[in-house]
């Protein structure tokens, strides 16, 4: 997934929504922002601040006082997950007009994408990507689909 933080965003919220969707559980989650595309005016603001709130993560033993990020679990799926070019997971997409936001996320070839928002899974809604991500959906009404198996009968009765 990728975060996407427009020259219009509100900078604070950007690297906030940016760091909870990267280090959710570790950075373990499918859909944890493995790339930051920044528009050119706030690139520079913006990677400065994300710096300084990677900075204060306490990589270590999840057991110990203090620590706010565990080991991880498995670096191989990591090193694929960042090497591969082709998921459409989703994104996040920071932005302050709602219209320009709802143009933006039209756009991006994902199959979720959190406006303004550093969660985009949601039990009421469906979960899948495009691309390699997987095709189809679980969750929701649309997920029962999954499930279901389609029987065409034809007949001269």
């Amino acid at each position: 997934m990728n975060i996407v933080p427009t020259r219009d965003a509100e900078l604070d919220a950007a690297v906030a929504g940016a760091m909870v969707a990267k280090m959710r559980h570790s950075a373990e989650t499918r859909t944890a922002a493995n790339r930051f595309y920044v528009e050119a005016g706030i690139v520079e603001d913006f990677t400065a601040a994300l710096t300084e709130s990677m900075a204060e993560v306490v990589v270590g033993n999840g057991f110990d006082e203090g620590v706010t990020c565990g080991p991880m679990i498995d670096a191989n799926t990591m090193i694929a997950q960042v090497n591969d070019t082709e998921m459409g997971l989703a994104g996040y997409l920071y932005t302050r007009g709602l219209v320009r936001g709802l143009a933006v996320s039209e756009q991006i070839q994902a199959g979720m994408i959190g406006l303004n928002r550093s969660a985009v899974s949601d039990p009421a809604a469906p979960f899948g990507g495009m691309k390699q991500s997987g095709l189809g959906r679980e969750g929701s009404t649309e997920g029962i689909y999954e499930f279901c198996e389609t029987q065409y009968i034809a007949t001269d009765w």
